[in-house]
């Protein structure tokens, strides 16, 4: 039922993407290289890649009854979600001082700004709008549990 629910969010930016203006607009390899393949290469470099499939499949998935795991694996969608956001801001960086090493020629200048914003675009809706639910979702159990702990050992004796 997730799917359902990541689809159709998807799907309505998708949808005011294209009511916008043509959708090939939206598509940059360039962006989709530096916030993808690099926000995903640095986290297959702290955690390992096999770590970070398990925690996307977890967060796709039903609650487990690990709660250790679960928490394990909320932090390391944590961290993809960092370095898309980090990719997304190197990007956009990348984007403007290609847009500014170039103003002589007003025809470089929307390809390079285009990069600027794409990824930022890729990087919020990567981030933000997939990876942050999941990886909340993996770690509310432990979050509970802590301030259930917390609770009962606050709780004067009687």
């Amino acid at each position: 039922m997730r799917w359902l629910y990541i689809a159709g969010g998807l799907g309505c930016l998708v949808a005011g993407m294209a009511l916008g203006g043509r959708m090939a607009t939206f598509l940059d390899l360039a962006s989709g290289l530096i916030v993808v393949v690099t926000g995903f290469a640095f986290t297959f470099w702290i955690h390992g890649f096999s770590n970070v499939l398990g925690a996307l499949k977890a967060g796709f998935s039903a609650p487990g009854s690990e709660l250790d795991d679960a928490n394990e694996k909320g932090l390391i969608l944590q961290t993809l979600r960092s370095s898309l956001c980090a990719c997304g801001g190197a990007g956009f960086l990348i984007g403007l001082v290609n847009m500014l090493q170039n103003m002589s020629d007003p025809t470089a200048i929307g390809p390079a700004m285009a990069v600027a914003c794409l990824t930022i675009l890729y990087a919020v809706v990567l981030a933000e709008l997939v990876i942050a639910p999941m990886a909340s979702r993996l770690s509310l159990p432990a979050v509970l549990k802590s301030s259930a702990d917390l609770d009962g050992a606050s709780a004067p004796d009687a």
